[in-house]
């Protein structure tokens, strides 16, 4: 019992990092594009606009949604939500880390590196979550 609440206190605190590291991603490559929310929407069609930033607010709102959900769904249940999400985060902070290689400047070593540590916290959940063994009561 209380090695479940350990996993899952462990767990939560991986996906507020994941968020957190998100947030500065965002930051960031704002703060690198010079110009803000208006340059980074711009190559979109104008109705398309509140889409991207609906799913941007989207992605950001996941992981601390997940942090609750956590600790508050039971064990198989849980387990299940976060190996899910987990490996869907862990997908997308992989072809992030791969698409940062590609470019070269300082802000993108910073980018690189914060999109590596949202991608290890991922894997850590997953893998955490793998491993784990909940009681059924």
């Amino acid at each position: 019992m209380v090695e479940d609440l350990f996993v899952r206190i462990r767990v939560s605190l991986l996906w507020i990092f994941v968020d957190y590291s998100l947030l500065l991603l965002l930051t960031i490559n704002t703060l690198d594009s010079g110009g803000g929310i208006k340059e980074m929407v711009a190559g979109f069609p104008s109705e398309l606009v509140p889409v991207v930033l609906l799913g941007g607010a989207t992605i950001l709102l996941i992981p601390f949604v997940m942090a609750l959900l956590t600790m508050k769904l039971e064990g198989a249940s849980s387990r299940r939500v976060n190996i899910l999400l987990g490996g869907v985060f862990l997908f997308f902070n992989f072809s992030g880390v791969a698409y940062g290689g590609t470019r070269l400047s300082l802000s993108t070593a910073y980018l690189t590196l914060l999109q590596t540590a949202a991608f290890i916290a991922c894997f850590l959940i997953v893998w955490t979550f793998r491993r784990a063994r909940f009681d059924r009561t």
